[in-house]
């Protein structure tokens, strides 16, 4: 079977075969008068013009390659991006689907067990989410560390137990996270809900994260797991459980900047009027994190830029004069503090506010996907429904669509800014920001749809709660190690499919490109 009928009815193939057709018909004419001319003619000026006619066939020739040649590139491409984008929202989604279940059923268990030692039900929750973080927080990155050395080869097909261990090494981050941001909630909770305990929470938090990532450690042991995480040590993965607060560093910060937005809706009573309240919250709150985060990227980039030219600058003086490299990249404070002779003190308070500031950059990414999912749910349970309570009370009918339609066109909707080419940076800021709050605005709207369904077999059936927890726990990492497998295999799947659409359509064979040539340049 000749490659160009593997795909038969694509518009590449139709295009060659047009293509191929018009220079084959301009070759033959193009040779026929140059037969002709040879035998025929004697005059100069009829050689001349077959001779400036073969150049102009050649040149198309020329062009029409290159034109296919970039074009499958282009193809390639984006089809590599595409896939890797998918890969990230359907990985996130599962995983936070996972974090959040596994959370809840733990934290049921231990409310039950420290029930009958404290009277108060939120002291008793808030010291049931305190013993599941710190024990979620010893477990995991040992965890992490025996899975990181389970050895894979790259080539394999994708096996079961190649997906399970995938699945779980992208899980178990998920676990610290949502135990975390729970025992933030509930502790904003036991201090009563008022602003000032959002606010020293949301501060006292920023700043542990900030003191945990400054150190050298950290960044020492974030290196060595990048560059192989099966060698870095058991170590090193305590040493960079910091960075799995940064959702509970979000929701600090998201509860402080809902605190208005409630104020307002709750002195209305119109569903209509609430979605709108919603709208204009995060019509504001987009363009405050695009520009926050437009800003920060331009001074990262100047900050760049100017260790670049220092570096330039080194590398011209002497060894002797040199200065030795620190152990950790600093930022604009360590010039700051170089060039001012400031003590110690006070540029380490000075590193840490700048890390700090990059924190709050980074949380400002679950904030706008709080908002996100705060207007959908606004839009689809509130005005359209008519549901005042919270999207979990609404029924598991209700939440299975919204779950459903949410994932469908956030799938497409990932898939199609992933290969934008955007010029202005504004718009750019703002398209990394949708596509960092798809995936868990997905996983966000399945956590509602199981909690409303289980919460409707408690009221039907009668059932004791804890039992049809752990029931639905072991069900739910049924079904997303399934799920992961199965999307694995079609994944693949589809890669392959992308290039041999690529490289089989015929192309290759008439116009001497040769697969090869093609897949070497641009592999998925």
């Amino acid at each position: 079977e000749s490659p160009s009928s593997r795909f038969p009815g694509s518009p590449l193939h139709r295009a060659a075969r047009r293509g191929a057709a018009r220079c084959g018909k301009l070759r033959m004419a193009a040779f026929d008068r140059a037969e002709t001319s040879s035998v025929a003619a004697t005059d100069t000026d009829d050689a001349a013009a077959v001779k400036a006619e073969l150049a102009e066939l050649k040149a198309d020739f020329v062009a029409l390659r290159r034109a296919v040649r970039a074009r499958v590139h282009r193809q390639l491409h984006e089809s590599k991006i595409r896939s890797k984008t998918v890969r990230s929202f359907t990985v996130k989604s599962l995983a936070t689907i996972v974090g959040w279940f596994t959370a809840e059923t733990c934290n049921r268990f231990l409310i039950l067990a420290t029930g009958g030692v404290v009277d108060k039900p939120v002291v008793s929750c808030f010291i049931a989410r305190s013993i599941y973080a710190v024990c979620i927080s010893i477990l995991v990155p040992i965890a992490l560390w025996r899975l990181a050395c389970i050895k894979k080869s790259p080539g394999a097909s994708i096996s079961l137990r190649r997906s399970q261990v995938e699945i779980t090494r992208a899980s178990l981050p998920a676990l610290v996270a949502w135990a975390w941001k729970d025992w933030t909630q509930d502790c904003v909770a036991l201090m009563g809900g008022e602003a000032w305990s959002q606010i020293l929470i949301a501060v006292v938090l920023t700043l542990f994260v900030s003191i945990s990532e400054w150190v050298p450690c950290y960044s020492q042991a974030m290196g060595a797991i990048k560059v192989n995480e099966a060698t870095a040590g058991l170590v090193a993965q305590f040493e960079v459980a910091p960075k799995y607060l940064a959702l509970a560093v979000g929701y600090a910060w998201n509860s402080l900047c809902r605190l208005p937005v409630a104020w307002f809706q709750d002195r209305v009573q119109a569903p209509l009027f609430v979605f709108m309240i919603q709208v204009v919250y995060f019509l504001l709150i987009t363009c405050f994190i695009s520009f926050v985060q437009l800003q920060w990227d331009k001074r990262e980039r100047r900050l760049k830029r100017e260790a670049e030219g220092s570096a330039a600058i080194e590398d011209n003086h002497d060894e002797e004069q040199a200065q030795p490299p620190p152990l950790r990249p600093r930022r604009s404070s360590m010039q700051l503090a170089s060039t001012t002779s400031l003590s110690l003190v006070e540029t380490a308070v000075f590193e840490v506010i700048d890390m700090g500031k990059k924190i709050m950059v980074d949380s400002m990414h679950f904030v706008y996907a709080w908002a996100v999912l705060d207007t959908i749910n606004a839009m689809f349970f509130n005005f359209l429904l008519g549901c005042s309570s919270s999207p979990s009370e609404c029924g598991y009918p209700g939440n299975f669509e919204f779950a459903l339609v949410v994932t469908i066109i956030f799938t497409w909707a990932s898939s199609a800014l992933s290969v934008e080419n955007r010029k202005d940076e504004w718009n750019m800021a703002a398209a990394n920001l949708l596509l960092n709050s798809f995936s868990l605005c997905a996983g966000w709207a399945w956590a509602n749809f199981c909690k409303a369904a289980i919460q409707n077999a408690l009221d039907v059936h009668m059932v004791p709660d804890s039992g049809t927890w752990l029931i639905a726990l072991g069900f739910v990492w049924l079904s997303v190690s399934a799920l992961y497998h199965r999307f694995m295999v079609e994944q693949h799947a589809w890669e392959r499919h992308s290039r041999e659409d690529a490289t089989g359509h015929g192309i290759d064979s008439v116009l001497h490109l040769g697969p090869s040539e093609i897949a070497r340049k641009t592999q998925i």
